[in-house]
């Protein structure tokens, strides 16, 4: 399987009940040119687990900038930049 990337215009979710009662969470991706990429449902708990997983990855995106930023006002190499967010990003996933 390859990976496609494309630019996304915007990632909706909207909440949902189904005829037996049960709750649920529709989630749509759209390219910039208004193709639909992705479309699926989850549970509500498995919403709020990408939710949060979707903002500790923003944070940590604007933690590796700043990473980045600092090492070049120093003029170090961009390589000394990545062995740092390297190591971070170890840190996040293994604690």
């Amino acid at each position: 399987m390859s990976a496609r990337f494309a630019d996304l215009a915007g990632i909706d979710m909207e909440s949902g009940v189904s005829e037996a009662g049960k709750p649920f969470c529709r989630i749509r991706a759209t390219s910039a040119d208004g193709t639909v990429i992705l479309l699926g449902q989850l549970s509500p708990d498995d919403m709020r687990r990408y939710g949060l997983s979707a903002l500790e990855v923003a944070e940590a995106a604007d933690q590796d900038a700043a990473v980045l930023a600092a090492v070049r006002k120093l003029d170090l190499p961009d390589q000394m930049a990545a062995v740092v967010i390297r190591e971070l990003r170890e840190s996040r996933t293994h604690g």
